[in-house]
C-alpha cells in the first residue's frame, strides 16, 4: 500500500502539470543540483567515510502555495546506485501580519541500504513550520515529526540576515544562517539538543543560474548524534526550468 501511493504522488504531479492552468493556477518547476563536501543532515555525517556528494532535485509549484519536490543524494564512493530519494508534498500561506504558515509530508528512501527489513530503506515524516522573513534575524521554527523508521521528533529554530559588502550591486550580499536543531530520540539518538549550525552563502547570478558557494559549520554539543563537529563547503545551482 505504501509504494502503491508513492509511486501515484509523482503521476498525480504529472497529470496537475498537464493541466498548464487549473485550480491551482499555473505551474512553475524549477531545478537544482549542488556539491557538497560532505552530507551533514540535523547534525549527522550521513557518509561517516567522509565522501563527497552530488545532490539535487527538482520542485513543481503552483501560486496557490502548493509545491511537490523530487531531491536525491549521490554520494561519490564508487558505489553506483543513488543513497537517498525523498520525495516531499507541502504548502506554504501567508497568516496574520508578517508571518507565513508550511506544512507538508516527506516520505524518504534509501536505494543503496540492503536489509531484510523495509522500514530501515524508507520512512515518513510530517512537518509544520512558521517563519517570519521580514522581521529582524528572519526567525523561524519547524516540527519534524517521524513515524516509521526515524520514529520520533526534531525541532529546528532558525534564523538569517545578510551583510552588504560593496554599494555596488553586482555584488551580492553575504548571507549568515544560524540555527540550533532539538532531536527528540529520532533515528536512535537520545533526547538533546543535537545540532548548532552556522553557514556563510552568497548567490551570485549569470543568465538564468543562480550560483551559490558556501561555508558551513556544526556543533553538536551533547554528541547525541555525532562525536565530532564538522566542517564542510558545497556549491550550489538553482536554474527554471
Amino acid at each position: 500500500m505504501k509504494r502503491t501511493v508513492l509511486m501515484a504522488m509523482p503521476l498525480a504531479v504529472l497529470l496537475l502539470v498537464s493541466t498548464g492552468k487549473g485550480a491551482l493556477g499555473a505551474v512553475e518547476t524549477s531545478g537544482s543540483l549542488s556539491y557538497v563536501s560532505k552530507y551533514i543532515w540535523r547534525g549527522w555525517d550521513l557518509a561517516p567515510s567522509n565522501e563527497p556528494a552530488m545532490q539535487g532535485g527538482v520542485t513543481v509549484a503552483w501560486p496557490s502555495g502548493m509545491a511537490f519536490d523530487v531531491w536525491g543524494s549521490y554520494a561519490l564512493d564508487g558505489d553506483p546506485q543513488i543513497d537517498e530519494l525523498d520525495y516531499t508534498l507541502r504548502y506554504a500561506t501567508k497568516i496574520s501580519g508578517d508571518a507565513e504558515f508550511s506544512t507538508g509530508y516527506t516520505h524518504y528512501t534509501f536505494p543503496s541500504v540492503v536489509s531484510a527489513a523495509e522500514a530501515q530503506t524508507e520512512s515518513s515524516e510530517a512537518f509544520i513550520g512558521v517563519a517570519w522573513p521580514d522581521a529582524l534575524l528572519s526567525p523561524s521554527l519547524k516540527i519534524y515529526h517521524d513515524w516509521e523508521a526515524g520514529d520520533g521528533t526534531y525541532y529546528f529554530l532558525g534564523g538569517s540576515t545578510e551583510f552588504t559588502l560593496a554599494d555596488d550591486e553586482s555584488t551580492p550580499p553575504l548571507a549568515l544562517g544560524l540555527g540550533v536543531g532539538y532531536n527528540d530520540t529520532q533515528w536512535g539518538a537520545q533526547s538533546g539538543v543535537s545540532d548548532i549550525d552556522i553557514g556563510l552563502s552568497m548567490t551570485f547570478t549569470s543568465g538564468s543560474v543562480d550560483i551559490t558557494p558556501s561555508i558551513n559549520y556544526v556543533i553538536t554539543p551533547e554528541d547525541t548524534v555525532n562525536p565530532d563537529n564538522e566542517f564542510w563547503f558545497g556549491v550550489g545551482f538553482g536554474f527554471s526550468l
